[in-house]
């Protein structure tokens, strides 16, 4: 296989076909299931019943780039784990 020349197949195109079909059918099946019982409450604040540890995650997620998700693992695999020190603090400060 020729690494400059690569192109989806007719199955990477159906799998990622099927996973859109999926995610819309998903959304509008609660869209429909849940439409009588949307306010602005529960729609921007979960109607105050979040869990801690899900609102933590989202907010550590939101702070980091999926490039940095990747790559921080990566860096520490081949340059050492002193990444891993000016990585840590900086979480810390932004949550």
């Amino acid at each position: 296989m020729d690494l400059n020349e690569t192109h989806l197949s007719v199955l990477d195109y159906s799998i990622v076909i099927c996973l859109l079909v999926l995610s819309i059918s998903i959304g509008i099946y609660y869209a429909y299931k849940q439409r009588k019982n949307n306010t602005v409450q529960k729609y921007l604040l979960a109607d105050r019943k979040m869990n801690f540890l899900a609102i933590g995650m989202s907010a550590f997620s939101t702070t980091t780039s999926p490039v940095a998700f990747v790559g921080v693992p990566v860096e520490i695999y081949l340059y050492g784990t002193q990444l891993a020190f000016l990585v840590v603090p900086d979480r810390k400060s932004v949550v």
